[in-house]
C-alpha cells in the first residue's frame, strides 16, 4: 500500500471510529446514570425545587425547621403547626400542591394533596415536612406517617462553599428516598 493510500485508509478509519463514538455516546451516558431512587415522581417536584436550593431565602421558607435545628422532633411540629403552614405556603407559591408517590416507603402509592396544618390529614392528604439532609440523618424526627409527606433537600452549598448547581441538586435529590 502506498503512503498516500495508507494515509487515506487511516483517515477514513478514524472518521468511522469518531462517527461510531458519537452515535453510541448518548446510549453509554444513559446506561451509566442510575435510576432515580426518590419515592416521589421526580419529573414534577425535583425540577421545580432543584434550581432554587442554593437560594437562602427560598431554603429558609421551605424548611419546616430552621436549618440549624439538627434535632427536629415530631412533638415540636405538633406544638407549632405554623411550621407546616410556612412550608406549605412556599410549595403552593411554586405551584406544588400535589405530589405523587411512585415507590413504596412509609406511605402508600398515590397522588397526595399537600395541605396546611388546619386541615385534617386523610388517605390522600398530607402535611408537607421538609428537612435538610443533616436533619434527616440524625434520626430525631419520628413522624406519624399517616399525617405527613417527608421531603429532604440537599445542602445549598458544595464542599467548597459554592452554591449547589441545579444538576447537582437534582442528582442529590434523586439518590435519597425522600429526595425532593
Amino acid at each position: 500500500m502506498s503512503q498516500n493510500g495508507r494515509r487515506e485508509f487511516l483517515t477514513s478509519a478514524a472518521a468511522v471510529a469518531a462517527a461510531l463514538a458519537a452515535c453510541t455516546a448518548p446510549a453509554r451516558r444513559a446506561q451509566a446514570q442510575p435510576a432515580c431512587a426518590t419515592m416521589y415522581d421526580e419529573a414534577g417536584i425535583v425540577s421545580k425545587v432543584a434550581p432554587l436550593v442554593h437560594d437562602t431565602v427560598f431554603e429558609n421558607n421551605l424548611l419546616t425547621f430552621p436549618a440549624d435545628n439538627l434535632q427536629p422532633k415530631w412533638n415540636d411540629l405538633i406544638q407549632n403547626p405554623q411550621l407546616v403552614d410556612d412550608t406549605w405556603q412556599t410549595l403552593k407559591h411554586r405551584q406544588i400542591t400535589t405530589v405523587t408517590v411512585v415507590r413504596g416507603t412509609n406511605v402508600p402509592l398515590g397522588t397526595y394533596d399537600l395541605i396546611p396544618s388546619g386541615t385534617t390529614p386523610g388517605s390522600l392528604k398530607r402535611w408537607p415536612v421538609v428537612l435538610t439532609l443533616e436533619q434527616e440523618r440524625t434520626g430525631s424526627f419520628n413522624p406519624d406517617w399517616n399525617k405527613i409527606l417527608l421531603f429532604v433537600i440537599p445542602h445549598p452549598r458544595d464542599y467548597q462553599g459554592q452554591p449547589t448547581s441545579t444538576g447537582d441538586a437534582k442528582a442529590a435529590m434523586c439518590v435519597h428516598p425522600f429526595g425532593m
